[in-house]
């Protein structure tokens, strides 16, 4: 792997910093606003929010939690709950969802040339403190490549499958030590990409990262029918109320966000 600095998702990220620490600030919870796109070749396979329905998962899709031991193992995986049209753990504060009401202090206000923000939203709970093990409990968005996939693709056999638009819109409201994301594939333990604590920078409070940005593919790897790519939100472990004053000592710290890509 190698890491990349982008010029132009750090400028997004002190655009938005800008604007923390007024009096309308108030901690919630962690928060990230999210969408994804799957492809093969340019076929589109997988839209999440296109196809997020609030009364059961669309096919291919689930909506897990890692409840029984750490990311990286999907035996360790537990379906959440669907409760009032969204989906929960039992704790229910890490849930999944779908909400078109954007709060504009969490959310302010967008650069012109960036997509609205999603209407999914990921809510990882308290992290370490969501269950008496300590190890970080995540939100888990999975999808399982469908045979209709491939045969939409025109391929047979692995094909190569690629993130083709994302957007990463992380609360104003979320904890000074940002929210983690990794993404896995199938049984491997290793992300195929990571964002937290455990790299340089995870997706600090009121950042946004998405395809406008930086449009090029994201190369995940070869998947056949029945493997399962796994995008894990979580708290970064830590789960504190902030206060104004150290939310703006990170704003400099997010200008090192990189990127992580397979070697060319």
């Amino acid at each position: 792997m190698r890491l990349r600095l982008s010029a132009a998702v750090a400028a997004a990220a002190l655009a938005t910093l800008l604007g923390f620490g007024g009096p309308a600030y108030a901690q919630v919870a962690d928060e990230m606003r999210f969408d994804f796109t799957l492809s093969i070749g340019n076929t589109a396979i997988a839209d999440y929010q296109d196809e997020f329905q609030t009364t059961g998962p669309a096919a291919g899709w689930s909506y897990l939690f890692n409840g029984n031991g750490p990311l990286g193992n999907p035996a360790n995986y537990v379906p959440l709950t669907l409760n009032g049209g969204q989906y929960t753990a039992p704790s229910g504060l890490l849930a999944i969802g779908r909400n078109s009401t954007i709060d504009p202090v969490a959310y302010p206000p967008q650069p012109p040339i960036l997509a609205p923000v999603p209407t999914t939203f990921v809510r990882p709970g308290q992290g370490t403190l969501e269950n008496p093990a300590g190890f970080e409990r995540a939100a888990i968005i999975a999808y399982t490549i469908q045979a209709s996939d491939l045969a939409a693709a025109g391929a047979t056999g692995p094909a190569p499958v690629a993130i083709t638009a994302y957007d990463f819109a992380v609360s104003t409201r979320t904890t000074p030590d940002g929210m983690s994301s990794r993404v896995y594939g199938g049984n491997n333990p290793t992300p195929l990409l990571n964002f937290s604590e455990d790299t340089l920078f995870p997706f600090p409070p009121g950042f946004r990262f998405e395809t406008t940005l930086d449009p090029d593919p994201i190369p995940l790897g070869n998947f056949n029918v029945g493997d399962t790519i796994y995008f894990a939100i979580g708290a970064n472990s830590q789960s504190v109320v902030p206060e104004p004053a150290a939310l703006s000592l990170l704003a400099m710290g997010s200008l090192l966000l990189v990127r992580r890509r397979p070697r060319s």
